[in-house]
């Protein structure tokens, strides 16, 4: 598959199969014949997983967990986050355009110039991602304890 997608790669100066593999997890790709099509739904299910993580942050539920994790931002951040949500949105929504309009071509665009934006906004995923994990090694829940009874 490498090897096809390599054709690919530089038909139309695509990343490296490994630089994609990395991010999106292709490894268990096998249709050459539907390879960038896959590609693209590999990136758009990565995307769809943050989307979801950030709408709890956005919009919690009523469960325990997601009103923890939104309580770790303020209202700032949360303004923040909302433009990264669109931003993913977007790239989620173009990927299902897509789905009525393919072609090697569109999805050769779609995967150059999506990952290229995705690269620039992953260290502030990772930095969201980070905060709600430290959220729940019991020193969110400290701070929040001492402010309350202090």
């Amino acid at each position: 598959m490498e090897k096809h997608y390599e054709v690919l790669k530089n038909k139309y100066s695509l990343p490296t199969f490994e630089e994609l593999d990395n991010h999106y997890e292709l490894a268990e790709l096998e249709d050459k014949k539907h390879l960038l099509r896959n590609i693209r739904g590999k990136m758009k299910e990565r995307f769809d997983a943050i989307i979801s993580l950030l709408l709890d942050i956005l919009e919690p539920d009523v469960d325990a967990v997601s009103i923890h994790e939104a309580q770790v931002f303020s209202e700032m951040e949360s303004k923040q986050i909302l433009t990264l949500f669109e931003k993913l949105k977007y790239f989620s929504r173009s990927s299902s355009v897509l789905f009525i309009d393919d072609s090697e071509e569109k999805n050769a665009d779609y995967i150059k110039q999506i990952h290229e934006k995705y690269l620039i906004l992953k260290p502030q995923i990772k930095q969201i991602i980070e905060r709600i994990r430290d959220s729940w090694n019991g020193l969110k829940k400290q701070e929040n304890k001492e402010a309350y009874f202090g």
